[in-house]
Order: C-alpha cells, then sequence, then structure tokens
C-alpha cells in the first residue's frame, strides 16, 4: 500500500491583452518602437491597462511584443 504525499504545484496563468496603435514614422522600426514607448507610459500611468488579480495569485510581470508593424496604404 503506498502513502500520498502533500506536493506543492504553482501554476502560472497568462492574460493576454492587444490593442492597435496608429503611429507616425518613416519605418516600421521606428514606429515599433514609439508604439512600445506609448504602451509603457500608459501602463505606468495606469491609464487603459487593468488587471484584476483573484484572491489567492500573485501578479508578478509584463512583456510588451509587437505583432506587427505594417504602413498604413490610404
Amino acid at each position: 500500500m503506498s502513502k500520498t504525499k502533500q506536493y506543492t504545484v504553482k501554476i502560472d496563468m497568462n492574460v493576454w491583452f492587444d490593442r492597435n496603435f496608429t503611429i507616425e514614422a518613416e519605418t516600421p522600426e521606428e514606429a515599433e518602437a514609439k508604439a512600445i514607448t506609448m504602451v509603457k507610459s500608459q501602463y505606468a500611468a495606469g491609464h487603459d491597462i487593468t488587471i484584476d488579480v483573484p484572491d489567492g495569485w500573485t501578479y508578478g510581470d509584463q512583456h510588451f511584443s509587437t505583432v506587427h508593424a505594417e504602413e498604413e496604404l490610404n
């Protein structure tokens, strides 16, 4: 007969947000850099991004990445 043991299991939950920005720039790379700066500025100021942390969970990190940067053709 085997004895049961106690285990601590850590679960990470990833939450995904996205938002489009229209940026004036000379290159896609410059547009990306400006957009990332805007996002970080909004996040630091507490605007537009709300994270509801359920009881018992700890919020620990955020990472911003660009999905695409493409020229708008009018």
